[in-house]
C-alpha cells in the first residue's frame, strides 16, 4: 500500500513539473517552439493522468488533447476578458474605409490597443454576455506602427471575416466531433487490447496511444487551417486587394517566420497554414474573382 501511495505521489510531482514546463513554453517560447513543447508535454501529461486515475491507457489521448486544447486557448480566453480594460484606439480614417465595404457597413465594433511581444496582430473578440454588446477589435502596437492603412484594412477584414463566417461556432462544433470520434476509437481499441493483448503488448499500447493523440492534433489544426483560409478568401473577396494581402503576410513573416517541415509535421506544429501557402492560395482566389 505504501508503495502505491508513493508511486502516485511521484506521478503527481511529475505532473506538476510538466505543468510548469507547459506554462514556460506557452509564455516564453517562439510560436513554433511553443507548439512543439505543448505537444510533448500534453502527451506526457495524458499518460500520467491515465496512471494517476483509474483509466485505461488508451484513454490517454483524450486526456492529452483536453490538456492541449486548454493551454492552446487559455491565453486567448484570458485576453478576451482583460481586453475590456485596454486603451481605446481611435482611427476615423480606418473606420470610414471599413464602412465603405457593404458587408461591414452595419458591423458593430470598436477599437482597442494592446502592447507586448505578440503585438504584431489584431484580434476580433465577439460580444461577451453582460460585458459588451458589440465586437471589439484589439490592435497590437507593432501592427499599428508597421502596417500601412491599406494593410490594416486587409488584416481587419480577415479578422471580421472570421466573425461573418461564424468560425468560432463552426470550430467548436468540429472540435466536438473530433473529440467524439477519438473517444469512439479509443473505446474500441480498449476493448481489443483487453480482449487479445498480453503483457508483451505494452509497447504496442503506447504506440497506438501516441498515434491517436497525433490524429487528434492534426484534426484540430486542420479545422484551424480551414478557418484561416476561409477568412483569407473573405478578405480578398471584400477588399479585392491582393497586393496588400501579400505584403501583409510577408510583414507578419518577418516577426513570425515559419518553416516547411512537410505536411504532416506542419499540421502537428502549426495552428495556421504556412504564410507562403496562404499567399499562393490568395492569388488563386483573386484570379477567380
Amino acid at each position: 500500500m505504501f508503495q502505491i501511495i508513493n508511486l502516485k505521489g511521484d506521478l503527481i510531482a511529475a505532473f506538476i513539473v510538466l505543468l510548469i514546463c507547459t506554462i514556460y513554453y506557452t509564455r516564453s517560447k517562439s510560436f513554433e517552439g511553443r507548439n512543439i513543447g505543448l505537444v510533448i508535454t500534453s502527451f506526457t501529461q495524458g499518460l500520467l493522468l491515465s496512471v494517476i486515475f483509474p483509466i485505461y491507457l488508451l484513454y490517454a489521448p483524450i486526456l492529452s488533447l483536453a490538456y492541449y486544447l486548454f493551454f492552446c486557448y487559455f491565453g486567448v480566453i484570458i485576453f478576451m476578458f482583460k481586453s475590456q480594460k485596454l486603451e481605446e484606439y481611435n482611427d476615423n480614417k480606418l473606420v470610414q474605409t471599413l464602412r465603405e465595404i457593404p458587408e461591414i457597413k452595419t458591423f458593430e465594433f470598436k477599437f482597442r490597443k494592446y502592447t507586448g511581444k505578440d503585438s504584431l496582430n489584431a484580434i476580433v473578440i465577439p460580444p461577451l454576455p453582460f460585458i459588451s454588446n458589440r465586437y471589439q477589435i484589439s490592435f497590437g502596437d507593432k501592427l499599428i506602427s508597421k502596417f500601412t492603412m491599406e494593410e490594416k484594412v486587409v488584416v481587419l477584414v480577415h479578422e471580421i471575416g472570421h466573425a461573418l463566417k461564424k468560425h468560432v461556432l463552426l470550430k467548436s462544433f468540429l472540435l466536438f466531433l473530433v473529440l467524439i470520434g477519438l473517444i469512439f476509437l479509443s473505446f474500441r481499441l480498449n476493448l481489443l487490447v483487453l480482449t487479445y493483448a498480453r503483457s508483451s503488448f505494452v509497447l504496442f499500447d503506447y504506440i497506438i496511444t501516441f498515434i491517436l493523440f497525433i490524429i487528434g492534433i492534426i484534426g484540430i489544426n486542420l479545422i484551424s487551417w480551414y478557418a484561416e483560409y476561409d477568412a483569407d478568401k473573405k478578405a480578398i473577396q471584400l477588399t479585392k486587394d491582393i497586393k496588400n494581402f501579400e505584403s501583409t503576410l510577408l510583414k507578419l513573416g518577418e516577426d513570425h517566420p515559419d518553416k516547411n517541415y512537410g505536411i504532416v509535421i506542419n499540421l502537428m506544429v502549426y495552428t495556421h497554414p504556412l504564410l507562403n501557402n496562404r499567399i499562393k492560395k490568395g492569388k488563386e482566389i483573386y484570379g477567380n474573382l
